[in-house]
């Protein structure tokens, strides 16, 4: 996020809310002590970081099904092996 800070703001979004949905954004904000631009900017890059960064779904072999349910079942010391932590870091 901090490239996104560094940028300058040229671009503009509109929302469109109901004087409800407006009044909650308005709590929210003050209880950030931000204003609602900023509320709606901080939260908003974070969620879409989130939903880019965090896959939905996962295909998996039914042996890397069975790896991905062991790795669950242990205890948290345990650590996986490169093999694993490479499976379930690679992208399709």
């Amino acid at each position: 996020m901090a490239v996104l800070e560094k940028e300058v703001k040229a671009e503009r979004i509109e929302v469109r809310v109901t004087p409800n949905v407006k009044a909650l954004l308005m709590a929210a904000a003050q209880a950030r002590h931000t204003t609602i631009s900023d509320f709606l900017l901080n939260h908003g890059i974070e969620a879409a970081e989130q939903a880019i960064a965090a896959p939905r779904v996962f295909y998996a072999s039914e042996n890397g099904w069975a790896a991905v349910q062991k790795l669950l079942d242990e205890d948290e010391a345990v650590q996986p092996d490169a093999a694993t932590v490479a499976w379930l870091t690679k992208r399709g």
